[in-house]
């Protein structure tokens, strides 16, 4: 890949890329599907939902809050 595409002139990205204004030929799409593989993010694991729960509760202002949100909730019920 050329380095900083948008500092230069579009014609010379052109060349560089081997392309043109209408695109690649089918003949270079080709090739390059067979060189680079099809233009697709690859999956690797990802995080499920319950690490991200559970990722939400190491930060010690959320436990913090936790704790004091249970102890109102304890006084409140007491006092009642």
């Amino acid at each position: 890949m050329t380095e900083n595409p948008h500092t230069k002139d579009i014609r010379t990205l052109f060349k560089e890329l081997n392309t043109t204004e209408t695109g690649l030929t089918d003949v270079e799409a080709k090739r390059r599907l067979k060189t680079y593989g099809p233009n697709e993010l690859q999956v690797e694991g990802g995080i499920s939902p319950l690490q991200i729960l559970i990722t939400q509760f190491k930060d010690v202002l959320v436990v913090i809050l936790l704790i004091a949100t249970l102890v109102s909730r304890f006084y409140t019920r007491i006092s009642c």
